[in-house]
């Protein structure tokens, strides 16, 4: 290895078109460097530019870094050999574009593992999708999970018994698996949050959210 520079391996996948696969980083930051021409904001964004970039970025299959923090420079890279619109910007442009998406509610770039990914491959996709569906989520084989609303209000009842009249909702999920057996999955009752689940009227009957802690 070189002094001062980082190799990130991509891989077989990243292996193609003639390239070798890995890309290189520096460690630290040149002296008087400023950062890359990245601070696109929506209304800077040509039309053309954040669509041709949406459809391209929601076709997937660029390679992983090694690195997650990487991952917004492989995407980069990876668009500009898959574009030639998006291939005649400046590099930091696109970087900047890939930022973009990140950073707002598109639904064109999500997460899954900690990795960037096509939103229809990302856990909030997934998440969503199950909501829609009633479906829970994240269970492995063999567990169970509350499935009724009558089960429900049961459960958070015996909680509240137990815990004086209040359970902390950030221990909810664990609490209901030490003392039911079973996982409490929000999406299995059409909800992507626990909290929007219980500030649902049909669990009105049974407890309510106390907000004087935000």
């Amino acid at each position: 290895s070189t002094a001062g520079l980082v190799v990130d391996d991509l891989g077989a996948a990243g292996r193609n078109n003639g390239k070798m696969g890995y890309t290189v980083y520096l460690e630290q930051e040149p002296e008087e460097f400023e950062g890359f021409r990245d601070d696109v904001a929506r209304e800077d964004l040509p039309q053309d530019f954040a669509i041709e970039a949406a459809i391209v970025l929601l076709r997937g299959g660029w390679a992983q870094a090694g690195d997650p923090r990487h991952d917004k420079y492989v995407i980069t890279d990876w668009l500009q050999e898959h574009s030639e619109t998006l291939a005649a910007l400046a590099w930091g442009e696109v970087l900047g574009v890939v930022r973009w998406f990140v950073g707002n509610s598109t639904q064109v770039l999500g997460k899954r593992d900690g990795r960037l990914v096509p939103y229809p491959q990302s856990e909030a996709y997934t998440k969503q999708e199950n909501a829609r569906l009633l479906l829970p989520t994240g269970l492995r084989p063999g567990e169970e999970y509350v499935q009724s609303w009558g089960e429900l209000a049961e459960c958070l009842g015996g909680l509240l018994r137990d815990g004086g009249g209040w359970v902390r909702i950030s221990d909810m999920k664990k609490t209901f698996r030490a003392k039911f057996g079973k996982e409490l999955s929000e999406t299995t009752f059409g909800h992507t949050t626990l909290l929007s689940l219980l500030a649902d009227g049909r669990c009105a009957a049974v407890c309510e959210i106390d907000r004087s802690d935000e």
